[in-house]
């Protein structure tokens, strides 16, 4: 393997995980958020956090890492994306959807 397919698999990888990271926190934010007394300033907090967590993660990628690996991490979160919106709409829904406590 060359070193520009080393650094796509990379970010590819990375932006996989942050993908999972985010939308998992997503998840958690949209199946809680009906128990909170102040579910907007959660809701927010959470959308702040995930965004300044993908915004680092990007980031670190463009500093340690040549151009390849940001493609490699846009690649690997937005295919993570469809991955988790096929296992969604397959039955794998949310908690709060079948009305269960967490």
């Amino acid at each position: 393997m060359n070193d520009n397919a080393i650094d796509i698999l990379t970010g590819m990888v990375a932006g996989a995980g942050l993908a999972c990271c985010y939308f998992g926190g997503l998840w958690f934010t949209v199946a809680r958020m009906s128990r909170w007394k102040r579910p907007l300033f959660w809701v927010l907090l959470s959308y702040w956090l995930r965004t300044g967590m993908a915004a680092g993660v990007f980031i670190l990628l463009t500093l340690w890492f040549p151009w390849t690996a940001l493609v490699g991490g846009a690649a690997g979160f937005i295919g993570m994306r469809m991955v988790l919106v096929r296992l969604a709409k397959s039955g794998m829904s949310s908690p709060a959807a079948k009305g269960a406590r967490l």
